[in-house]
């Protein structure tokens, strides 16, 4: 398979593997922490695990303060990316991105994609 075909492979896989976390684990009611960007990555913070968005753009974020709660979020592909958009307590947030991470903090398990099960 070519490294691009399995690279967008990956990246939809991911998603659905968020978009299947999220409905035995919402992150609705979770605090978020802090958000970053970073050398075309957004980094969420929430109180139990970090969600990594790489190759980020289009970044829309207005929060009006920290810690925030997660009140609603969506996972939507647009064309070949993945848009992420967050409404919370103090604000909210559209990124478009290529692939997640997410990382457990509690012992940095990295359960997207699933290497530390």
């Amino acid at each position: 398979m070519p490294r691009n075909r399995r690279r967008e492979n990956n990246k939809v896989s991911n998603a659905e593997l968020l978009d299947a976390f999220w409905k035995r684990y919402s992150f609705h009611d979770m605090v978020i922490e802090n958000v970053q960007r970073t050398g075309g990555r957004v980094i969420i913070t929430l109180d139990e695990y970090v969600l990594l968005l790489t190759n980020a753009t289009d970044y829309k974020g207005t929060f009006d303060e920290f810690p925030a709660v997660w009140i609603a979020g969506t996972l939507d592909s647009v064309g070949t990316r993945l848009k992420l958009s967050v409404k919370a307590e103090y604000g909210s947030l559209v990124v478009h991105f290529d692939d997640l991470r997410l990382v457990r903090r509690s012992d940095f398990a990295i359960l997207i994609p699933p290497i530390d099960t």
